[in-house]
């Protein structure tokens, strides 16, 4: 935002002192009487006053402005006209447009790639570029090639049994060094067998598309890692091969979407981006007679050689102009449908805006988090932009941390996904997490104290009777006083599931592998068999782990967490992380020096009351936020999803000395917290009231402001 006000196009009228004071003097002087000198002279010398008007002896300041610059005493009709201008967002240009010179067909191949250099030396004899000047360049491509599923009795595709590689064997010409995964492949062609749609147990609609290329296989479980090989390459399957592969034989295709290493892409620019440019332009970064260079992200990969490339279509454009384009409604500049001279005030009189704010949007909806058990690793959660009740956020911040995987030891007795509990007190804005990892286990009940008969009526428990059960769970971690969830067990020697299942507290650690619980005090059942809990029993373990509020694209602030986005906010290794708990080197003395009450903020649930709206250099209202000058406020007083009508605060940017000329307006729409509003892709509209000075010499019907011709009629409506 600190870019937004252009200081070389600001009006010098907006930020000084003389400017706020000449405003205040509009408001405070509005409503005293004019000088009966001004008045009796503005009868006399200007001729569009209305005596029938109520007001007639109000200020009005551009009577002050006439009567002070002596227009007043001109030879020539003085006006103020009004025009509305309606402002859909729909409208605006959402894609870049290139202002370009005469389009130039380059000589093949006209690329030069040197090995491990991202300088590409383009041919183009007796060019007149220079250096920084800017291209758009296109046609750079890749040549398909056609390979045979059979060659002899090598096949060229190889299906590995329990393996999530499939083997392409082809001389892909891409350096051992390479390890990384830009370079991609598309295949085309392949056919399943015996008009089957898919081969074994994956579909061919899959191997049919775009894949990363891997010159490595990974080991996997029975099946060997695999060296670099330049005869071929991999690529992964969404699952384990299972089944067979006899290929019949048939054409198929295969094109890499790189030249030497350098995705096409990454070469080609122009707007609007796609798939085939990624960019949308190079800059000219040296040149000689006959060639100029330009600079890309990646390294070419050639094996020491210095190669050319690019193909036979090559076209290059030097670009004279770039129009922004504007692809989202929070910021967006407008042509106006004429240019206008000598404004006096521009207002806001009407506005139409969705309430489509999502209190969790792209900046705000991330959790991070680290377990102690898993060194430097960061895990993180993306919660889907929205609006929340208590209880769906809950459920969609369990259900995504379940698809986050953990880095467990191979002797590991847990899952290793992640369980991520969130409790949410909204009358209190308390918020605590707990981060469990998950073991499912079989027939865990070892035994049970005292010992329960299988024959009820060799009972010989006093009322007082509390049952202690020892679990066998293989390294489970434990240690006495922690809390484990239990659930998925049945009855057990007529002790009900609904005794078993629940919170418990460890009481003893025996070892490694066993653990022993109390449960309350229970009436047994007379049914006793011994299932030992059952084959699916589910044990919650409570795992020490820190949360990372120190990102600034946290939802920290929505859950009431402090000091969001700074250094600091990390909490320490726990099993249960608060918003009203002390970070692990928190700051515990304000900003004067005295201490700090350690407590959560409010809870923010259910987004922002209102945005503020920006109009460039013309500084309407000032805020105490991150951003300091704008033009109005609107209210989101509605209900979400719903159209708001004319809920801005009344706005009017009075220029005391007119502005000279106006051609475009620029708009920019941001939250209480100096964030772009995220409209949802929505559009909005509202109406702006422009008033400007309109002179006409008088004897002639021609007009100062715009030069043209004026008819009687519009001499009349000009001056009422």
């Amino acid at each position: 935002m600190n870019d937004y006000y252009d200081p070389a196009y600001v009006n010098i009228y907006d930020n000084s002192e003389e400017d706020f004071k000449n405003q205040k003097d509009i408001i405070l002087t509005n409503d005293k009487i004019v000088d009966k000198k001004i008045i009796k002279e503005k009868k006399e010398g200007l001729e569009w006053y209305n005596p029938i008007d109520k007001r007639k002896d109000r200020y009005d300041p551009l009577l002050s402005y006439l009567y002070k610059s002596g227009g007043d005493k001109n030879d020539t009709f003085i006006s103020q006209d009004i025009l509305y201008l309606d402002v859909n967002s729909s409208f605006r240009d959402k894609i870049p447009k290139l202002v370009v010179d005469k389009e130039v067909l380059l000589d093949d191949d006209p690329i030069t790639f040197s090995d491990n250099s991202n300088d590409l030396i383009i041919n183009y004899p007796n060019h007149s570029f220079e250096v920084g000047d800017r291209i758009s360049i296109n046609g750079i491509k890749t040549n398909p090639i056609k390979l045979r599923t059979k060659v002899g009795v090598s096949e060229t595709l190889e299906f590995t049994e329990n393996s999530s590689y499939l083997i392409i064997n082809y001389e892909h010409n891409i350096p051992e060094e390479y390890n990384d995964t830009y370079i991609k492949v598309t295949i085309s062609g392949v056919r399943g067998e015996e008009g089957d749609n898919s081969i074994g147990n994956i579909d061919v609609n899959y191997i049919n598309g775009s894949h990363i290329v891997y010159l490595t296989r990974p080991q996997e479980v029975n099946v060997p890692e695999a060296d670099f090989d330049p005869l071929k390459f991999y690529i992964l399957l969404p699952r384990k091969f299972s089944g067979s592969y006899t290929p019949s034989t048939y054409n198929f295709t295969i094109k890499f979407n790189s030249i030497y290493g350098i995705p096409i892409n990454l070469i080609n620019a122009g707007y609007p981006i796609t798939v085939n440019n990624n960019i949308g332009f190079q800059t000219i970064t040296a040149i000689t007679t006959n060639t100029f260079t330009i600079q890309v992200t990646e390294e070419a990969l050639t094996g020491g050689y210095e190669v050319t490339g690019g193909g036979n279509s090559v076209v290059i454009n030097k670009i004279n102009r770039i129009i922004d384009g504007f692809p989202e409604p929070n910021y967006y500049s407008i042509p106006l449908p004429k240019v206008l001279n000598n404004i006096v005030s521009i207002g806001l009189i009407s506005s139409e805006f969705p309430n489509s704010l999502k209190t969790f949007n792209s900046t705000n909806n991330k959790l991070y988090w680290q377990n102690i058990e898993d060194g430097d690793k960061i895990y993180s959660i993306t919660i889907t932009p929205g609006n929340y009740t208590i209880e769906k956020l809950i459920k969609e911040i369990t259900e995504k941390s379940e698809e986050i995987y953990r880095e467990l030891s191979e002797n590991s007795s847990y899952e290793n996904n992640h369980i991520l509990t969130i409790n949410i007190e909204e009358s209190t804005s308390k918020v605590e997490f707990i981060n469990y990892k998950k073991a499912i286990l079989t027939s865990p009940i070892q035994s049970v104290t005292p010992q329960i008969q299988t024959n009820p009526s060799l009972d010989q428990f006093s009322d007082n009777t509390q049952f202690k059960l020892t679990f066998f769970h293989t390294n489970h971690g434990l240690k006495v006083g922690d809390e484990i969830v239990i659930s998925g067990a049945i009855n057990h020697l007529g002790i009900d599931s609904n005794s078993i299942n629940g919170t418990h507290t460890i009481i003893t650690v025996n070892d490694d592998d066993t653990y022993t619980i109390e449960l309350p005090k229970i009436n047994l059942s007379d049914t006793r068999t011994n299932t030992g809990g059952g084959n699916a029993v589910q044990v919650l373990v409570p795992s020490l782990f820190k949360m990372r509020f120190d990102y600034d694209d946290t939802c920290g602030n929505l859950l009431g967490f402090r000091s969001v986005g700074e250094s600091y906010a990390i909490t320490p290794y726990t099993t249960k992380v608060t918003n009203y708990n002390e970070y692990e080197h928190d700051i515990l003395k304000d900003e004067n020096g005295n201490d700090k009450n350690i407590t959560n903020n409010e809870l923010r649930l259910y987004g922002y009351d209102y945005i503020l709206m920006g109009i460039q250099n013309m500084t309407n209202m000032l805020t105490v936020g991150p951003e300091k000058e704008v033009f109005t406020k609107i209210s989101l007083d509605g209900d979400f999803g719903k159209a708001l009508y004319n809920t801005f605060v009344t706005a009017t940017k009075i220029f005391p000395v007119p502005l000279t000329k106006l051609e475009e307006l620029t708009f920019i729409f941001i939250t209480p917290d100096g964030e772009a509003v995220d409209f949802g892709g929505l559009d909005h509209s509202f109406t702006l009231e422009i008033k400007y000075i309109r002179e006409t010499p008088k004897g002639t019907n021609i007009s100062n402001t715009t030069s043209r011709y004026l008819n009687q009629a519009d001499i009349v409506a000009l001056n009422y």
